[in-house]
C-alpha cells in the first residue's frame, strides 16, 4: 500500500511506500499527529492510529532530538544551523498555529488547565520574591516543552511540564535573565529595539530546552531566523500578548485559556519552522 500524508504547508505528499513512511518518520519529518491516507481509504487518520508505523513512532521517540537542516545542531555552529533552515524555506501562519493550539486546548482541556494553573501559580509566587529572577527561565522552559511534546502526538504528564530544572537549568536561567535585561535596556534607551530584540527572541527558551544548548546559541539562532520575517513573528506574537490581555479582563480566568493556547502555537510554529516537521491541522 502507498501513503499520502499532508505537511506543514497543507500539500499533499506521496505517493510514498511503507518504508518511505518509516523513513519519514525516523527523520522527524512526520510524527504521530501527521495525517495520512493510504491507497483505497476515503478518511485521513493520524499517523499514531496506524498499527504499521507503531515500531517506527518508538523508535523515533527513543531517538536524540532530531537533526536540523541535516547536521546536527551543535552550540559551536549557530550560524550554520540558522542558515540550514532559512535555506529550507518556512512560511508563518497565524491563523493556522493559532488554530492548532485552541484545538490541542479543547482536545486535552482539564489536564492542560490545570497544569498550567499550576506553573503560573508557581510563577506567581516565585516572582512576588527573589526566587522569580532564578525560576522564571526553567518554569517557562518547562511548560513550553510540556506543550511541545502535545504538538508532536505524546501524551506528557505533570513532571514534563518541570523539566526544564533537570534539562537546562542553567541554561534556562542564563538565557531568561539575558534576554530580560537586555530587552529592559531596549526598551528604556529607545523602546523600539527592545521590542525588536524580544521578538527575536521569542524561540530562546525553546530551543535551550529541546536540544540542550547554550543560552547565547539558542538566543543566536532564534535571532537570525525570526529576523528574516520579523514583521510577522511580531503580528504573532502581538496576536498572542492580545488574547492573553483579553483573557486577563475576564476576571483574568480568561488567561487559564489563552496562555495554554498561545505557548501551544507558538510550539506549533517552533516544530514547524525549526524542525520541518509537518504539522497537520487537527
Amino acid at each position: 500500500m502507498n501513503y499520502r500524508i499532508i505537511g506543514a504547508d497543507q500539500r499533499i505528499y506521496g505517493p510514498a511506500s511503507a518504508e518511505q513512511m518509516e523513513q519519514w518518520i525516523r527523520e522527524g519529518r512526520a510524527n504521530a499527529g501527521t495525517l495520512v491516507q493510504g491507497d483505497g481509504v476515503i478518511d485521513w487518520k493520524p499517523v499514531g492510529q496506524w498499527p504499521e508505523f507503531a515500531d517506527a513512532l518508538r523508535s523515533h521517540a527513543s531517538l536524540p532530538p532530531p537533526r536540523l537542516g541535516g547536521t546536527p545542531l551543535m552550540a559551536e555552529q549557530p550560524q550554520q544551523a540558522a542558515q540550514a533552515i532559512l535555506n529550507r524555506g518556512f512560511s508563518v501562519d497565524i491563523g493556522r498555529y493559532l488554530g492548532r493550539g485552541w484545538d490541542l486546548v479543547c482536545r486535552d482541556f482539564w489536564p492542560i488547565i490545570g497544569v498550567n494553573a499550576l506553573v503560573q501559580l508557581v510563577l506567581f509566587a516565585t516572582n512576588m520574591v527573589t526566587l522569580g529572577i532564578v525560576l522564571t527561565g526553567p518554569l517557562l522552559g518547562g511548560l513550553y516543552y510540556y506543550h511541545l511534546l502535545r504538538v508532536r502526538g505524546q501524551t506528557p504528564v505533570l513532571e514534563d511540564a518541570f523539566c526544564g530544572f533537570n534539562r537546562a537549568f542553567l541554561h534556562l536561567f542564563l538565557a531568561q535573565l539575558v534576554m530580560t535585561l537586555l530587552v529592559a535596556i531596549g526598551l528604556i534607551c529607545c523602546v523600539l529595539p527592545g521590542i525588536y530584540i524580544a521578538v527575536c527572541w521569542m524561540f530562546a527558551l525553546l530551543l535551550v530546552v529541546d536540544r540542550q544548548i547554550d543560552f547565547w546559541s539558542a538566543m543566536d539562532i532564534s535571532r537570525r531566523v525570526v529576523a528574516e520575517h520579523w514583521i510577522s513573528f511580531f503580528l504573532l506574537a502581538l496576536v498572542n500578548l492580545l488574547l492573553v490581555c483579553v483573557g486577563g479582563l475576564v476576571c483574568c480566568v480568561g488567561q487559564l485559556v489563552a496562555v495554554p493556547v498561545t505557548m501551544c502555537a507558538l510550539a506549533v510554529a517552533y516544530d514547524e519552522i525549526f524542525n520541518g516537521v509537518p504539522v497537520h491541522a487537527a
